[in-house]
């Protein structure tokens, strides 16, 4: 196999085609059956994947290739139980897209699977041996049948497992916050007198630097220095 190769990739693109060059000998160039999105607390993974892409996903800016969006917390056990996708839309928390009825979507979901992307939030919030048969199966791309499926986590022991499985066949991390990022996000929650005092507080201090990096700790800071700068 060839060594891992990291690139940026555009939300709207994790289940693009792999690069050629990424593959090993022989293997197919398919799309991303699942994708494993990981990345340290506060940098924003929950809020990309189940609110950003799914309200693009909506108004029809990306991931045009899907009907319907299922979200689950794997925090909850009712979610880690299900049983199949039915008792996920039963849950709170779906989204669903072009398909109203609970039968016409079971349906459509067993005609139409490819139609379908899963989201299963916070595998670090629980371990896969909580899970039942369908979760753990689904995850470990048994049950997939053509679905699509994003995980999320924090790094913990059984990301590691699941990067080795052959349908994660990428794997995304979320890196927060580059010093441009900050920036813009600093002049655009903070009057211009203020946002430049941080700034420069920022360009002095490698350690206040290094934890605006993390987009909450980003928001945090800001709301406080709003008050003490009063």
């Amino acid at each position: 196999a060839k060594a891992e190769q990291l690139e940026e990739i555009e939300l709207a693109k994790i289940f693009c085609k792999l690069p050629s060059s990424t593959l090993a000998a022989g293997e197919s160039a398919s799309q991303t059956a699942a994708v494993l999105a990981v990345a340290s607390a506060g940098c924003g993974k929950t809020f990309v994947f189940t609110k950003v892409g799914p309200m693009k996903w909506a108004s029809g800016d990306m991931w045009s290739d899907f009907d319907i969006v299922v979200y689950g917390e794997l925090r909850h056990p009712e979610v880690r139980k299900a049983t199949g996708i039915s008792e996920l839309l039963d849950l709170k928390g779906h989204n669903i897209l072009n398909v109203t009825d609970q039968e016409t979507i079971c349906e459509f979901v067993a005609d139409h699977p490819e139609r379908v992307l899963v989201v299963l939030d916070g595998l670090d919030e629980t371990s896969l041996s909580d899970c039942g048969k369908y979760m753990y199966d689904l995850i470990h791309g048994e049950k997939l049948a053509g679905i699509r499926l994003v995980v999320t986590s924090r790094p913990c022991a059984d990301v590691f497992t699941l990067s080795e499985k052959k349908h994660f066949r990428r794997r995304v991390e979320l890196v927060g916050f580059r010093s441009p990022d900050v920036t813009r996000y600093v002049k655009k929650v903070l009057r211009p007198e203020k946002a430049e005092a941080l700034l420069r507080e920022i360009s002095d201090d490698e350690h206040l630097a290094s934890m605006m990096a993390t987009p909450i700790m980003a928001k945090e800071t800001c709301k406080i220095f709003h008050h003490t700068q009063e």
